[in-house]
């Protein structure tokens, strides 16, 4: 696999968080343990939809590439082709929505929040767990009403779960991809 696979690879498992588990999504909705079902679902106000799709891919790949940053040009490099890559893929959701208008404005757009993401969720790291909710809250979450503290609560010791599973690892060795860890053994 050559480095621009493995970035795609990489990326593919950021964007299919929004997606997988889904049988445990259920029964958390279920059970009322609502902590990962604002992530993956609409139980917390995350439609199926391009922003919620979008809000959860950046924020997995920020942790992705948290630990790619720390490890030099490649991993650098791996983060710029990933960042490509999450392009290429909203210019393909949009064509198979239908949209046929405004791409450049929309994906501008887009573009303008992945980086302001990015930056809110680095300040949380570095400022600690009420920005980081914060920053959750608002990003992920789109300032959701149906939010309360323990949900945030949750949701900043699933992504602190996931930055310590990636901490470490060499995210840049082709011959193994790393991936998030399942959600049923997170929190």
């Amino acid at each position: 696999m050559n480095k621009i696979d493995h970035a795609r690879a990489a990326y593919e498992s950021c964007s299919l968080q929004f997606y997988e588990n889904n049988e445990f999504v259920k029964s958390l909705c279920q059970s009322k343990r609502w902590f990962l079902v604002l992530m993956f679902n609409a139980a917390m106000g995350l439609d199926d939809n391009l922003q919620s799709w979008f809000n959860v891919t950046v924020l997995h790949l920020w942790m992705y590439c948290a630990q790619l940053k720390t490890l030099g040009p490649v991993g650098r490099a791996m983060c710029q082709e990933m960042f490509s890559t999450l392009l290429l893929d909203i210019e393909i959701r949009l064509s198979k929505a239908g949209v046929r208008t405004q791409i450049d404005k929309i994906i501008t757009d887009l573009i303008s929040l992945y980086y302001g993401q990015i930056l809110a969720y680095d300040e949380g790291l570095a400022l600690g767990d009420a920005v980081l909710a914060g920053a959750l809250w608002k990003n992920t979450l789109a300032a959701s009403d149906n939010v309360s503290a323990q949900d945030l609560k949750r949701l900043v010791e699933y992504v602190r779960i996931q930055l310590q599973h990636l901490d470490g690892k060499d995210l840049t060795d082709m011959n193994n991809l790393v991936k998030f860890r399942n959600i049923l053994n997170s929190v």
